[in-house]
């Protein structure tokens, strides 16, 4: 297998190992050391992103990520997804609300040597938010 596959395997193999157990050692496995990823929150280096993470699994702990599809070329694997879960534990401060919940979104990931060194996220945190009766508005407004 050349590494453009291997890379595109990896992704797939990564979500379904994480999810199987919720091994965090796992994603040691895949993501360097270095690693940054942009997105909607920001710059995150690999720690703080395994901490968002591990609050989303809390929060949602039957969440399933289903990679759709994946193109790769290079040191580049592009993938769109569709996670589902249920709303169980507290996220960002709101409390549960049980409801079910689907995102989207697409992730460009850059390898070096078989493991991710950067990443960009897009998916639509709004929309998300709204589905769960949570109001991202009403959040970033200070009581007056």
């Amino acid at each position: 297998m050349n590494a453009i596959e291997s890379n595109r395997k990896a992704i797939e193999e990564m979500w379904r190992r994480l999810e199987a157990g919720l091994d965090w050692n796992v994603l040691d496995e895949y993501y360097d050391p270095a690693y940054v990823r942009n997105g909607d929150s920001g710059q995150l280096n690999r720690d703080a992103w395994y901490r968002q993470l591990q609050e989303l699994y809390t929060a949602f702990p039957d969440h399933i990520t289903d990679v759709k599809v994946t193109v790769a070329e290079g040191d580049y694997v592009v993938y769109r997804w569709t996670a589902t879960a249920r709303h169980l534990g507290q996220y960002q401060g709101a409390p549960p609300t049980g409801r079910s919940v689907t995102a989207e979104g697409i992730t460009i990931s850059r390898f070096r040597d078989g493991k991710i060194v950067e990443e960009q996220a897009s998916w639509n945190k709004l929309a998300f938010l709204e589905n769960l009766g949570i109001s991202a508005l009403r959040r970033r407004i200070p009581n007056t």
